[in-house]
């Protein structure tokens, strides 16, 4: 008769439990050492540059406030439709700017910002910032159509729902102007 040893039965529950682990710890690991926020003149961003070489007003697009604060997603599994993704907050503004690799550079292929005005208003989730939020893709990536989205969130009637791209930027003016 074999007797098994109690801790045969634990190898695989330890090996299981390193294997989510060492998961856990690569899905956090930015292999450019970038880790953190930067500002906007700060080199490393260097390689995003695409970024400043678009006609923003075309899209619909604020320029960038020089005073913002910048972090780095990459992207090192699935498909998201882009493979660096920069976070960019300035004064009640919000903005991703999405890039793919592409031969030997970066490529811009779209962003989202989100503008705060002054108010808010109640909701059943709470208090919430009426907000605008534009959103440009030259490509269809998941969940998100290719080309010109603009919506409005409040309840306020001077502002319509479906803003059009000039009536957009004449309010986002406005709320950064009276801040």
């Amino acid at each position: 008769m074999k007797i098994r040893d109690s801790n045969t039965r634990k190898k695989p529950c330890i090996l299981i439990l390193l294997l989510v682990l060492l998961c856990a710890t690569l899905s956090c690991y930015d292999p450019s050492g970038y880790g953190g926020q930067f500002s906007l003149d700060d080199e490393r961003l260097e390689p995003f540059s695409a970024m400043y070489e678009i006609d923003r007003e075309q899209y619909c697009l604020t320029e960038i406030d020089p005073d913002s604060i910048v972090s780095i997603e990459r992207q090192t599994y699935g498909d998201h439709g882009y493979d660096v993704m920069l976070h960019i907050e300035g004064d009640r503004r919000y903005r991703t700017v999405a890039f793919v690799w592409e031969g030997d550079e970066y490529v811009w292929i779209g962003e989202q910002e989100s503008h705060r005005s002054g108010r808010t208003y109640t909701t059943p989730d709470g208090e919430l910032n009426e907000r605008i939020v534009v959103s440009y893709y030259e490509r269809e990536r998941p969940g998100m159509p290719a080309g010109l989205s603009i919506t409005y969130e409040g309840p306020y009637e001077d502002v319509s729902a479906r803003p059009t791209c000039k009536d957009a930027l004449r309010v986002i003016r406005k709320w950064h102007i009276s801040k």
